[in-house]
């Protein structure tokens, strides 16, 4: 009925009066294992509902613009994926200062590091 009114979808609507069920009733929610279940079940629920609201003649009729974006975003993932994966493993490994050291974005970063003589991964933090 709420969604009549507003206009908005169903899950949507459903997520609006939860929060605001939540602000206005605080002490009439606890947080035990009913509540832990209920908010998995309203997750769970929230991705069927925004799945059936999915209109599928738009993407058979749009095909050619979808498949173009979807090769994109995979290409662009591959590529920057081996940088993005050489940044995250000097990030954990035990020498942080030394491996950024050879990207020019972090060199500023590098002589900071080394001034203060701190070496270890917790500085990157």
């Amino acid at each position: 009925m709420v969604n009549r009114i507003t206009k908005l979808p169903d899950a949507l609507t459903e997520l609006l009066i939860g929060i605001i069920l939540g602000i206005v009733l605080p002490s009439f929610f606890f947080i035990d294992d009913m509540i832990t279940i209920l908010a998995t079940i309203g997750v769970v629920t929230l991705f069927v509902f925004s799945g059936m609201e999915v209109d599928t003649n738009f993407i058979v009729t749009n095909k050619k613009f979808f498949i173009e974006h979807i090769i994109l975003h995979i290409l662009v993932f591959f590529y920057s994926w081996n940088r993005n994966h050489s940044v995250s493993s000097n990030l954990t490994s035990n020498r942080p200062a030394y491996l950024l050291g050879t990207y020019d974005s972090f060199s500023k970063f590098y002589t900071l590091i080394n001034k203060n003589n701190c070496e270890r991964t917790e500085t990157m933090g």
